[in-house]
C-alpha cells in the first residue's frame, strides 16, 4: 500500500483534507484508526475486490444510498485513455472514473436539479471524504464551462468544482 494513500504526507501540505465549510487543514496522522464506513462509485455495478487496483477493495454501487432522483447512470466502456495527472493511477479502478450519475435537467422550472446520498453515520466521530471526478465529455475544452457546488451535511464545501481546471486542463 501507498505510504500516503490514506494519511497525510507531512511533505505535501498542498493536499491536506479540509473541514467542511473552513479552510483549516485537517491532518491525518498515522496514529489514527481508520475504518472504512462506505466506498461507492456511480451506476448500479459493484466492482469486487478481485477487480480493484490490486489493493483488494470492494466498490459498492450509489444507487441504494441516492436520496434524490437523478437520471439512469452511464458506464463509459469506450477505448478513450484516461490520464491520471493529479493522483495515481492505483487510487481507484478506471471503472470507478467511467461511470456517471447524471443530474439531469427540470424541464418544467428550466433548472439544475441536485443529486444527494443519504449515508449513516455516528455522530462523535470525524468522517473523511474522499471524491473522485473524471470529465469524460469531449465537449469540455476550457475551465468554467461545467462547474457544480458540492454539499456535504448542508454545509458548502465548495463553489467552483470543476475538474477540467483541476486537472490543469489536461
Amino acid at each position: 500500500m501507498p505510504t500516503y494513500l490514506y494519511y497525510t504526507d507531512p511533505q505535501d501540505s498542498t493536499e491536506q483534507p479540509q473541514y467542511v465549510g473552513t479552510m483549516t487543514p485537517y491532518v491525518v496522522e498515522n496514529k489514527f484508526a481508520l475504518e472504512t464506513m462506505y466506498r461507492l462509485k456511480a451506476g448500479d455495478h459493484t466492482i469486487p475486490s478481485s477487480e480493484d487496483t490490486g489493493m483488494l477493495r470492494t466498490w459498492d454501487t450509489d444507487s441504494k444510498y441516492l436520496d434524490t432522483q437523478s437520471e439512469e447512470s452511464i458506464e463509459f466502456t469506450g477505448t478513450t485513455k484516461l490520464s491520471f495527472t493529479k493522483i495515481p493511477n492505483y487510487t481507484a479502478p478506471e471503472q470507478v472514473f467511467r461511470s456517471v450519475r447524471n443530474m439531469g435537467r427540470d424541464a418544467s422550472f428550466n433548472k439544475m436539479n441536485n443529486i444527494s446520498w443519504q449515508l449513516t453515520v455516528d455522530s462523535g466521530f470525524t468522517y473523511l471524504l474522499r471524491l473522485y471526478f473524471c470529465e469524460l465529455n469531449p465537449r469540455i475544452e476550457e475551465p468554467g464551462v461545467l462547474r457544480f457546488f458540492i454539499f456535504i451535511q448542508d454545509q458548502l464545501a465548495t463553489d467552483w468544482a470543476d475538474v477540467f481546471m483541476w486537472t490543469n486542463h489536461e
